[in-house]
């Protein structure tokens, strides 16, 4: 009966140190890289970084190096003209005048 015993507690330590034998492994091979949040970010921002500069190629592909299909002038109307002013006015007016905008994005953010 002892030896039965005996070797129960073997087998529970020898699982121990198998355990702990394989969270070394683990930590050794994940510790190394310390694999936490920022890499993720990094990763996604590397990742839209790369689909953007895809996009905006394509962009200056087309400005420079594509042929020129019918060019023909953009129709311009008084809409065009009073949608450029207004919001060339207000973007400018935050420029100058950030703090009543602040304060309305504080309180906003202040109110959950």
């Amino acid at each position: 009966m002892a030896r039965l015993r005996d070797r129960g507690k073997l087998d529970v330590e020898n699982e121990c140190r198998i355990r702990r034998n394989v969270g070394n492994v683990v930590s050794v091979a994940v510790g190394k890289v310390r694999w936490n949040h920022q890499y993720a970010l990094a990763i996604a921002g590397a990742l839209y970084t790369a689909v953007s500069i895809y996009y905006y190629f394509r962009i200056v592909k087309a400005m420079f190096v594509a042929e020129e299909r019918d060019a023909q002038p953009l129709a311009s109307t008084a809409g065009i003209y009073i949608t450029a002013a207004v919001t060339g006015l207000v973007t400018l007016g935050f420029g100058i005048f950030p703090e009543p905008v602040l304060r309305f994005v504080t309180a906003t953010a202040g109110a959950r």
